[in-house]
């Protein structure tokens, strides 16, 4: 039930405090209270209390929650003149939208009012979407995990990439130009989201395009050489702001071409050369720096201090002579699910992606998910358990960002 006292102005503009509870008349906390188009008006606290301000007759406030029913209420004339107005709040039988997905198909994620997604991202405070709308307006979304949405900025067309950095703070990113994400705070509730600290692409790229890790006590940059075929891993303390070697990572291969490239190919050669993959991540106070070129993890402490490695063999396979080499199908992309702290490998054949948890034990990976009927899939992440990728239609160019529940019996 909800309870609303209404005080009037001049305009039939009001104040509206309500409060959501329950069939037991339990207070609901973390309701989330928005217009029509979407834009977020009030989140309900501890009590089930929240406030909305400027409503006038006709008005329509959508109450969603992710273990109750989405309701929606038409402000009429007859309810500014009682002191209070009831409605109730059911529980959603089907409970959270997890159960969407039934086994391992792949489902729509996203589908309020938007007809495509061009690109998202996530972090600690919910997903983060570029999408056309049905207006086919272009705008920047802010949901919750369960894909309430929060905030709604128009954007331009140009941008078209969303890049998260390693403070886990999330950028707008076009052709030109980049953007910080941050939001306006109400009563210490997030509310709208605004966008600062503009700057040139070029100059965004050389400030961040190097960091590859950063925590309270180290901040971690990888320096390429040598046409991408080596990598120089410094770690800087945060407080004494000394820079130190932590990792050398080479493809003595790659190397060679590069050499030779400078020998006999001339200027530019080097060009025609892939920047070597080697990733870093932390989890649970443990650096991970995965060593393809080596074929081992190098295992280091919250402050960067070396403990040591294991072998991994889940990217290679013999060739007929008995020797080791990439796989083809192996797409050089390493996700961490931050929340499980689990890492999985992506490859891909025939345009169709596998998903391969990765067991540091034994440095060999178990399939865990394909995604058979959905060819060329784009931007793939995991989080919590569920896989969640961006997929366009033979038929129909507008993408869709898609979720998928990991296999968890393995």
């Amino acid at each position: 039930m909800l309870v609303f006292t209404v005080r009037s102005t001049a305009q039939q503009r009001s104040i509206i405090h309500g409060r959501c509870i329950d069939l037991r008349k339990q207070p609901i906390q973390g309701v989330n209270i928005y217009s029509t188009d979407s834009l977020l008006l009030s989140v309900s606290d501890k009590n089930g209390r929240f406030t909305v301000n400027k409503v006038k007759v006709g008005d329509t406030l959508c109450l969603s929650h992710v273990t109750y029913e989405y309701t929606r209420f038409v402000i009429e004339q007859e309810d500014f003149a009682k002191k209070e107005v009831p409605m109730m709040l059911l529980e959603n039988a089907y409970g959270l939208m997890e159960v969407e997905i039934v086994g391992s198909a792949p489902v729509i994620a996203y589908r309020n009012k938007v007809n495509s997604v061009i690109d998202y991202e996530i972090n600690d405070m919910g997903f983060y979407m570029i999408a056309y709308r049905q207006d086919a307006n272009c705008s920047l979304l802010h949901t919750t995990m369960n894909f309430d949405t929060l905030s709604v900025l128009p954007i331009r067309r140009k941008f078209q990439r969303l890049y998260k950095d390693v403070y886990n703070q999330i950028h707008l990113i076009s052709n030109d130009s980049t953007y910080q994400i941050g939001h306006r705070q109400y009563r210490g509730q997030y509310m709208n989201m605004e966008l600062f600290y503009g700057m040139q692409r070029d100059e965004f790229y050389a400030l961040m395009g190097n960091n590859v890790l950063a925590n309270d006590k180290v901040f971690i940059v990888a320096d390429y050489g040598d046409n991408g075929q080596e990598i120089y891993y410094n770690y800087y303390e945060i407080d004494s702001h000394k820079g130190y070697f932590m990792e050398y990572v080479s493809d003595n291969g790659g190397l060679d071409l590069a050499e030779n490239f400078r020998k006999f190919g001339g200027r530019g050669g080097g060009l025609f050369l892939k920047a070597i993959y080697d990733p870093v991540f932390e989890t649970h106070d443990t650096i991970f720096l995965f060593n393809f070129e080596a074929d081992k993890v190098v295992y280091f402490n919250h402050e960067a201090q070396r403990l040591g490695w294991s072998w991994i063999t889940f990217h290679r396979e013999r060739t007929w002579d008995n020797k080791w080499q990439m796989r083809k199908e192996w797409k050089k992309l390493v996700l961490l699910d931050e929340v499980q702290s689990r890492f999985y490998a992506v490859f891909e054949k025939d345009g169709v992606m596998i998903l391969k948890r990765i067991d540091l034990k034994t440095g060999k990976a178990d399939e865990v998910a394909k995604l058979t009927g959905f060819p060329f899939v784009t931007n793939p992440q995991v989080h919590d358990g569920v896989l969640y990728f961006l997929y366009s239609k033979e038929d129909n160019h507008a993408k869709q960002l898609y979720r998928m529940r990991i296999n968890q019996d393995l």
